[in-house]
């Protein structure tokens, strides 16, 4: 299954009304997931407003750029969590994968808390949160939200460490209600995602 099957799956089965506001976080150049679930909510008549975080400065201009003639997609060049919690839920749970260090996520974060801007509060509530992010920073994602958002909120993740390892550190912290697992297709690109609420 690839990443746009992938989507549709995910809406289809999440989605039940014709109008809502999804929060993504993690829009990268805006091009990839971004247009994904856009374009879904198009081509199913549902009126979607986009509100995307991209905490890299480089990554958001170019995503603001892409977009810039859609009044229905918002990017914001912040990082959606509190900087305490990368310290608390996201350091604590670092290891290494494959080619990737511990040493490589602590450098990361560790420049991440000193020079990052991180969202304090939102002017919307969202049906959806769609995360597609930085591996290990889930937790400290999924904390906002909970102290922002409705109980009811849904939550999309691409779970991107093997065997669902994301979910794992995830439950460390979080009661998973009405967990329901996607299997991705890495040969097509496609990692895992879970669904849940809070």
């Amino acid at each position: 299954m690839n990443m746009k099957a992938m989507i549709e799956r995910l809406l289809s089965d999440n989605l039940t009304d014709d109008k809502c506001t999804i929060l993504e976080i993690g829009a990268a150049d805006g091009k990839g997931t971004t247009k994904l679930l856009f374009d879904f909510c198009k081509e199913n008549n549902i009126e979607c407003t986009l509100e995307s975080y991209e905490g890299v400065r480089s990554l958001a201009d170019e995503a603001r750029e892409f977009w810039k003639n859609e009044d229905r997609v918002t990017i914001h060049d912040k990082f959606f969590c509190n900087r305490q919690d990368i310290y608390e839920k996201v350091l604590p749970n670092l290891y290494s994968e494959g080619t990737l260090t511990v040493d490589h996520y602590l450098k990361d974060y560790t420049a991440t808390c000193e020079t990052g801007k991180f969202v304090d509060t939102v002017p919307f509530s969202p049906d959806i949160v769609f995360i597609d992010c930085w591996r290990f920073c889930h937790t400290a994602i999924v904390q906002k939200c909970k102290d922002l958002f409705s109980k009811d909120t849904v939550y999309i993740m691409e779970d991107d460490i093997a065997n669902y390892g994301e979910t794992k550190i995830l439950q460390k912290y979080f009661k998973l209600n009405n967990l329901k697992k996607y299997e991705g297709l890495q040969s097509a690109g496609t990692w895992n995602f879970i669904t849940f609420t809070l």
